[in-house]
């Protein structure tokens, strides 16, 4: 279920909508399923009461508090099912409306004396809740932080009824477009909402600042209106943004474009320390070298998310940071894609933990050093053509020993193997190569004997462990080196003076 709280002014007005035909005709039998004792007047079901007496019902105590009466005093709360919720009845409707009351404060259970409201039923899938904050001792209520307490109320009711059961909030997402927003951009034929272009050039620019005023400088740059709330001392707490192209230009503040857009969460993100100019030239070069520091930035942040931990959250953001910098930098092909990817991620980012890591500083300048370096040059190199047609035929596997050809150099060559030509007699014949061993033998160096011809490379007496005498014998690579104990004897080889635990032949 998910309830939707609104204040007004009038109740009058709300009863007429809720008992009228709606705004395309989708009411039907609207009725009461609920009220603050039972027996309020329900203009739906009998035919002698009318929605003025309803109405007056309702309002009776706040016409009592005349001029202290307070504006918004009218509490409306829809609540609606999910559609493949089964049809509840009128009455498990009117336990829900009473325990959504309970929940925000508004109504309490066996309080005689509290708030009237009334619960009305127009369709099958949902239910509305219009309440007067003004109890009967002609107290004024106000509910704090209702929303959230009637979200909690919610999944507790879909447990018990067994409904849908969604997710928990955690107040991270972001406002929602109101409908007179939507409505504007469909008549104006614009390609996406205002509120979420001007929350990507926020989130860009702060990818890419370093200090509060080059924030500030980098909206002005993406020809942003930016307007400051400043205080009695004439500091700045706050700020908002609109688009330039607009007539009538909507404002829309920080923390309603994103919970961690609000001046002081981006002042919490920045470093607050301008780089000097000799560090930006050092780093300066090219955009993929750039992008190549970064993938490495984010391997080790991706190790430090796999390990778990409040740390993680730093990260996320970091992450979404450098999303953000490839977003304003990436080619035309790319930018849309990775543009989703950064608006598909941006949730994830926030986070109510708070930790302070040096991954998250490093994310943050990776993000920094790929908007300065700019957009990568784009390929324009066409790809190579094959010399001959292509043959409908799969073509066969690669054998052991062997390596992808390379069209542009020269054709594929066969697998190399070892030379046994040149082994004396009655020597065993060596292994073959291993698979991986695809480089070309050492060629020997110049002073070796011209007459003598060169044994294969690594290949050594499996009885003696030494090469054939008057041949020369490359080094075998790092990875094939085996050590031995020092306490192991080894095996005299008669070629040299004897050493240290050196067997006698």
């Amino acid at each position: 279920m998910n309830p939707n709280i609104t204040r007004g002014s009038r109740i009058y007005g709300l009863l007429a909508y809720l008992y009228g035909p709606g705004r395309h005709n989708e009411h039907t039998d609207p009725h009461l399923v609920g009220s603050w004792d039972g027996f309020a007047p329900d203009p739906g079901r009998d035919p002698n009461v009318t929605l003025k007496h309803l109405a007056n019902t309702l309002a009776l105590r706040p016409s009592q508090l005349g001029d202290a009466l307070h504006k918004r005093h009218v509490w409306h709360c829809s609540v609606r099912a999910a559609p493949e919720d089964r049809e509840l009845t009128d009455r498990e409707w009117d336990m829900i409306a009473r325990r959504v009351l309970h929940a925000v404060g508004v109504s309490r259970e066996g309080e005689d004396d509290g708030c009237r409201w009334v619960a009305v039923r127009h369709a099958r899938d949902h239910i509305h809740i219009a309440a007067t904050l003004v109890r009967g001792d002609l107290r004024k209520v106000y509910p704090r932080y209702d929303y959230p307490k009637a979200q909690a109320a919610c999944r507790e009711l879909e447990a018990e009824l067994g409904l849908r059961r969604l997710n928990p909030g955690d107040r991270t997402a972001a406002k929602r477009a109101s409908t007179g927003e939507r409505r504007k951009a469909e008549r104006l034929n614009l390609p996406e909402l205002p509120s979420d272009t001007l929350r990507t050039a926020v989130r860009q620019a702060l990818a890419a600042a370093s200090t509060e005023e080059e924030f500030f400088a980098r909206l002005a740059a993406a020809r942003i209106l930016v307007r400051h709330k400043k205080g009695p001392s004439g500091d700045v707490l706050g700020y908002s943004v609109a688009l330039p192209d607009d007539d009538t230009p909507i404002w829309y503040a920080g923390s309603t474009l994103a919970p961690d857009l609000s001046l002081p969460k981006i002042r919490r993100a920045l470093p607050n320390t301008m780089e000097p100019l000799s560090v930006q030239a050092a780093r300066a070069s090219r955009p993929e070298a750039v992008r190549r520091r970064a993938t490495s930035r984010l391997d080790r942040a991706q190790h430090a998310l796999a390990r778990g931990g409040d740390d993680g959250a730093d990260d996320l953001a970091g992450t979404g940071a450098v999303l953000d910098a490839l977003a304003a930098t990436a080619n035309e092909p790319t930018r849309s894609e990775i543009l989703q990817a950064a608006r598909a991620f941006e949730r994830a980012t926030r986070s109510h933990v708070r930790a302070e890591n040096a991954d998250r500083r490093a994310l943050r300048a990776a993000a920094r050093e790929i908007i300065r370096a700019g957009t990568p040059a784009r390929t324009t190199e066409p790809p190579p053509q094959p010399s001959s047609p292509p043959s409908s035929s799969p073509s066969p596997p690669l054998s052991a020993g062997t390596r992808p050809a390379d069209t542009r150099s020269r054709p594929p060559q066969p697998a190399r193997q070892p030379n046994t030509s040149a082994l004396p007699t009655g020597w065993p014949p060596p292994p073959p190569w291993p698979p991986s061993e695809t480089a070309r033998p050492t060629s020997p160096p110049p002073n070796a004997p011209a007459s003598t011809p060169p044994s294969p490379p690594h290949y050594r007496d499996p009885e003696t462990g030494s090469a054939p005498r008057g041949r020369w014998m490359p080094s075998p690579p790092r990875s094939q080196r085996r050590r031995r104990p020092a306490t192991t004897p080894r095996p005299c080889c008669g070629t040299r003076p004897a050493r240290v635990n050196c067997v006698p032949p």
